[in-house]
Formats: structure tokens, sequence, C-alpha cells
């Protein structure tokens, strides 16, 4: 049997309860009318399908040619009451087809984005179906610190990634403040309140062990003294540095969703993701 963890969400938006999907029946009928006249889900849908839209034209006007046709991914920051649905809902209206990938649903966490970017959790054999998962299925689990670090916030998420596919959300340790990005930086003590944001995931767990990637992503993640200030703070949290990848940050949850969507033309027609034939068996 599925774990409940998998049931609710496959039911989504994420619900701890069973409960709160019976509460939460009445939007779902809205949203469902809604769709059936031919308007979006709701507003955040229609405010997300316009900046799709937008994407869209940019992405025409570049190549020269509609995308109606090609593979694509859609990728979304790790935020409060950003869902799945909505950002599928979204693509929906604006007339753009997601791709099926070899993760659960078709909407791709940024930090699975940057995994996959960096070039980790990824299968050689991907042109080979059947080989690509059962490679997917060996690869190790490992414990990642994902940092977002822009003009107008900082974000951290500590978590343990099996494969680029799956990010496990039990273990999800998420923290934020859009009052710390590096416009902000000639505030006082802007470094040290920096440092102390950078060591927010490591409270309440006394006694574990660091990450084995930190990945940077963000317009801002390559300046160096937000990269010293983080050196500083790991060593201050765990007692070592570990890798830290943050080469193209700007762009690396992009190069992320481009990789997946080159993968994805390769599956067959049934897709299925390695990991829900785990939980099955």
């Amino acid at each position: 049997m599925l774990p409940l963890l998998s049931i609710l969400t496959i039911l989504s938006p994420p619900y701890a309860e069973f409960d709160e999907f019976y509460i939460d029946a009445p939007r779902r009928v809205l949203r469902s009318l809604r769709k059936a006249i031919g308007l979006p889900a709701s507003g955040d849908v229609a405010a997300l399908s316009t900046m799709a839209q937008n994407l869209k034209c940019k992405a025409t006007a570049f190549l020269g040619s509609e995308i109606n046709h090609v593979p694509i991914v859609a990728v979304a920051p790790t935020l409060i009451a950003l869902y799945e649905e909505d950002v599928v809902d979204a693509f929906e209206y604006a007339g753009l087809q997601l791709a099926s990938t070899y993760r659960p649903g078709k909407f791709v966490p940024e930090t699975c984005a940057a995994y996959a970017g960096y070039g980790h959790g990824l299968c050689s054999e991907y042109t080979d179906p059947e080989k690509c998962k059962s490679e997917l299925r060996n690869v190790p689990s490992e414990e990642v610190l994902s940092i977002l670090y822009t003009r107008g916030g900082l974000r951290t998420i500590c978590t343990t990634m099996h494969s680029a596919y799956w990010m496990f959300l039990l273990q999800l340790r998420w923290t934020a403040d859009w009052d710390l990005g590096f416009d902000a930086r000639n505030k006082n003590d802007y470094w040290k309140c920096v440092s102390n944001a950078l060591q927010t995931w490591k409270q309440g767990l006394p006694g574990t062990g660091g990450p084995a990637k930190v990945l940077l992503l963000g317009d801002s993640a390559g300046d160096e003294t937000f990269r010293s200030v983080l050196n500083e703070s790991l060593l201050a949290t765990v007692g070592k540095i570990p890798p830290i990848f943050f080469e193209g940050s700007e762009f690396i949850a992009a190069r992320g969703a481009a990789e997946f969507a080159r993968r994805s033309i390769y599956m067959t027609e049934d897709g299925g993701s390695p990991m829900q034939e785990m939980e099955l068996r």
C-alpha cells in the first residue's frame, strides 16, 4: 500500500490529515466550475498564468518559432501556499503542456531543479527508460542544503534528496527572510543577520551531521562576501565546509529544468516514477 504521506500528496494541495481534504471540498468544486466555463481556476492561477504567458512569448521570440509542442517543465521555489495544482493549472491556462518526468506529478521544486542543474542525482542511461529507473532506484540518499540568495531575500532549505527527482518533504527544514536580500546590505548588522539566518536550519537538530552538499541559487549567490559569511556559518554549525556549488547560480534552476525536459522525451507513455514503484513494493 502507498504510505499515508504519499496518498495525501497525491490528493493535493498538501494535506496533513484526511479531514483537511474533505473540508477543502468547496474550494475544489469552485475551481472546477471556474475551469469549466473557461476561467482560470483561481486568482492566483490567473497571476501565475500571466507570468507563464510572458515566458512563452519571450521563448517564442528568442527561438523564432512556437513552443507548443516542445517538452516544458515547470520549476517553482518552495514558498508558503504555492501549490502544485496552481502551477499546473496556470501553465494549462496559458496553453502550455507540461512534460512528464520521473518524479511524481508535473511540478519540480526549485531544489530538485538545482540539484539536477549542478549535475547530481541523474541517471546516465537516460535514453533507456528501464535502465534509467533502475539506476535512480540505487542512487544513495544524501542531505542537501539549498540556499536561495537574491536581491530581494534569503531562503534556506535543508532536506534529504534521493536523486534529483525526489525530495523528502517530511524532513524538510525551511526558513526565509525577505528583508535580507542583497539590496539591503547597507543596513546595520546586515551580515550578522545573514549569518544568523544561515544557521537557522540547524536549530532543533543538535548532534546531527551537516549537509553533504550546499547548493546556491539566485542572482546574488555568487557574491564573495556572502560566500565568506556562508563558510563561517557552516563552520559554526557543523564544524566543516562541505562542497559548495555556485557556478551559474542565477540560472541553475533553469538549467535543471532543461535537463528534466531533455530527458522526458525518452520516457515511455506510462511514465511512472521509480520512487512510486519503490513505495508500492
